[in-house]
C-alpha cells in the first residue's frame, strides 16, 4: 500500500470504529462519494431515498440520504450510459465513445412495411 493510499478513507482498518469513521468521511466528501461503485437507490420507508454505494475496501454498502431530484438525475446519467453502450453494440468497431454529459443518442426509427395484401 502506498502512502497516498494509506491517507484515504478507502484504506480503513478492520475495526468497527475504523470503518464507521472512514465511511462517514466518504459520505461527507462528494468527490470521494462519486468514486464508489453505485449499487442503487433505496427507499427509507417514509418517503425518503438513499443512494447506495459499495466500499471498495470492505465491500459493505454505504447509504447516504438523497433527494428525489438527485435520484432522478442519477437515473438519467445511467440511462445515458446504457444508451451509449447499446449504440456501441449496434455499431461495433467505430471507436466512438461519448462522455456522460453528451446527449443520449436517439434510437433510429424503425420503418415497418406492410406485409402482402391478401385478397
Amino acid at each position: 500500500m502506498s502512502v497516498a493510499d494509506a491517507c484515504t478513507p478507502f484504506a480503513h482498518g478492520a475495526s468497527r470504529s475504523a470503518w464507521e469513521q472512514a465511511h462517514a468521511a466518504v459520505q461527507a466528501d462528494e468527490g470521494l462519494w462519486r468514486l464508489l461503485r453505485l449499487d442503487g437507490l433505496q427507499s427509507d420507508g417514509f418517503g425518503g431515498l438513499f443512494e447506495v454505494r459499495i466500499c471498495p475496501r470492505c465491500q459493505s454498502t454505504i447509504l447516504r440520504p438523497t433527494s428525489r431530484e438527485q435520484a432522478i438525475e442519477l437515473c438519467f446519467q445511467l440511462e445515458k450510459l446504457q444508451a451509449q453502450a447499446l449504440e456501441a453494440l449496434s455499431h461495433p468497431g467505430t471507436g466512438v465513445v461519448l462522455p456522460l454529459s453528451a446527449p443520449a443518442p436517439q434510437p433510429a426509427s424503425v420503418l415497418r412495411t406492410p406485409g402482402p395484401i391478401s385478397p
